[in-house]
């Protein structure tokens, strides 16, 4: 595969991801609004109740701790994939691959027979306010750890595809997944299904499309096969002198991403998650939706690392920094100035409390800065051989995040301090630590990769901070409670942000490039039409 190739590759991979991440992102919107309690008076009329609802985010929260049991073996297995595919080493392969799905396979055996073993004394770890809710949250609770345990070995088919360059594939798997799902949601709200249930069909929905992106993953490579024959002691080790490093990284981004709603839930109450899941979702939609990009980069840099092409891989840093920074932007403006619109959608237009409000403000600039600093470099540095160094910067970033989180909650005895709590670490890793090892890289000073990768793009987000303010200020335009305006004003802001960047955010060369490819599918389309 040429250099051309892949950045052809990284493109068509980057657009599905984002395709996928905006229907994501629809459907996570509508499932919260459909989950979300709501109350008239002193009844409870729709959704899920409070309790089952916090119960419900500290569940998808703690699935996140899942990757724990990953062991950095799917980004070793993604890594050998892109690597060995080059030289065409499909015995070796066979080898990494057979050896890290059976050490699933005998790690899911261990999750299970553990949470079947512990699950009275897990259960109690959580804070429930009504005892008769323990013993139905203790089923789905072994469902769901159960379901974590069988997610490796079968979630490996993702890593090969991955590694193949075929992301565009695994995304078209789990988007139909994720409608299903949905669909199935909004028949157990129309039928008062019990919490247990939504949770059976949401798992289904997770494990099916990656059972069928294993076998389409493995035919597309004959010669590679998953055998217990190939279960190498030997290939195990060698491969774990990579995935120590991806695990420990996997655990710092977890303590940084995931812990707040646990500490929340253990030193506050279970409740509490609630108000802060609402601004936590709109930051955890927008962080999702920019990470399409970044999520491109590694099967590619390590290709091409694999061919020794550092001058493209200089190349894939700054560009991949600049477009990605280009798709932030607007996008971070939109959520922090639209907040208040966004929430009341979720929240089903029910009041937001200040204490939300802030926690989504501090967690939208968190996500907005790490995507800066480092969501491509990290990336690629892990993939070419930095990765002890930036594994040192991640532990003190997590155990930074950690203190401060923990601290914080416990002597304010608020919510917004957990977000405060993430922020000021990245702040301090990202611009101080990690922006200027991306320069030295990239073949420049820190000045200059800003001016390659920022000024521009926040020159084209100029027009929109102004829209976006004027609507915040004039008491006329006020959309924070008026549904329909907030669509309208959205849907304008928009249209602003998009002529901005193409403006100003693009140049010359780019702006005819993106011109000419819609104009060549403009005109097959019409000939087909015609035809």
């Amino acid at each position: 595969m040429t250099s051309d190739d892949l950045r052809r590759k990284i493109w068509l991979n980057s657009i599905s991801n984002y395709l996928r991440m905006a229907l994501r992102m629809v459907l996570g919107l509508l499932t919260i609004r459909l989950l979300f309690p709501k109350d008239v008076g002193p009844i409870h009329v729709s959704g899920l109740t409070y309790e089952e609802f916090g119960f419900y985010s500290v569940l998808w929260s703690i699935f996140g701790y899942g990757i724990l049991m990953d062991f950095g073996f799917g980004l070793a297995a993604q890594k050998k994939v892109a690597e060995l595919s080059v030289h065409k080493d499909w015995k070796q392969l066979s080898q990494v691959l057979s050896t890290i799905f059976f050490f699933y396979f005998i790690s899911a055996a261990i999750i299970i027979i553990g949470v079947l073993l512990t699950s009275h004394q897990l259960i109690g770890t959580i804070r429930i306010e009504h005892p008769e809710n323990r013993e139905v949250f203790r089923q789905i609770l072994v469902m769901f750890l159960c379901f974590v345990g069988l997610s490796f070995p079968i979630g490996i088919s993702i890593e090969i595809l991955y590694g193949q360059q075929r992301i565009a594939l695994a995304n078209n798997l789990a988007s139909v997944g994720a409608l299903v799902n949905f669909g199935l949601i909004v028949a157990a709200m129309h039928y008062h299904w019990e919490l247990k249930t939504i949770f059976i069909f949401s798992l289904t929905c997770a494990l099916v499309p990656s059972l069928i992106g294993g076998y389409m993953g493995l035919r597309s490579m004959p010669e590679v096969k998953l055998h217990p024959r190939y279960f190498s002691i030997s290939v195990l080790k060698e491969t774990m002198r990579f995935s120590v490093y991806a695990y420990v990284g996997i655990v710092t981004t977890l303590i940084m991403s995931q812990t707040d709603r646990l500490i929340i839930a253990t030193t506050l109450a279970t409740a509490a998650v609630t108000i802060y899941q609402l601004g936590a979702k709109v930051a955890d939609i927008f962080y999702s939706f920019t990470l399409q990009l970044p999520e491109t980069i590694s099967p590619a840099a390590a290709h091409l690392h694999a061919q020794g092409d550092r001058t493209a891989l200089q190349r894939l840093l700054v560009d991949g920094t600049r477009f990605n920074v280009m798709v932030a932007t607007p996008l971070y403006l939109l959520c922090a100035l639209f907040m208040e619109g966004l929430m009341s959608i979720l929240n089903k237009g029910q009041a937001i409390s200040p204490d939300t409000f802030w926690a989504g403000q501090a967690l939208m600039l968190w996500g907005y800065t790490t995507i800066i600093t480092h969501s491509i470099s990290k990336k690629i540095f892990m993939m070419c051989g930095h990765e002890k160094k930036l594994i040192q910067l991640s532990i003190v970033e997590a155990l930074l995040n950690l203190v401060l989180s923990l601290g914080l909650v416990l002597y304010f005895r608020n919510v917004v301090c957990v977000a405060v709590g993430s922020l000021i670490p990245s702040l301090i890793i990202g611009w101080f630590y990690l922006w200027p090892w991306a320069a030295k890289d990239a073949g420049v000073n820190r000045r200059g990769l800003a001016r390659k990768v920022l000024l521009q793009n926040w020159a084209a987000g100029v027009p929109l901070l102004i829209f976006g303010l004027i609507c915040r200020s004039v008491p006329a335009l006020d959309f924070r409670t008026n549904t329909l305006v907030f669509v309208l004003e959205g849907a304008l802001a928009c249209v602003v942000a998009a002529i901005s960047l193409w403006r100003w955010g693009l140049s010359d060369q780019e702006r005819e490039k993106v011109g000419g490819i819609i104009g060549r599918r403009l005109q097959r389309f019409a000939r087909k039409k015609l035809a």
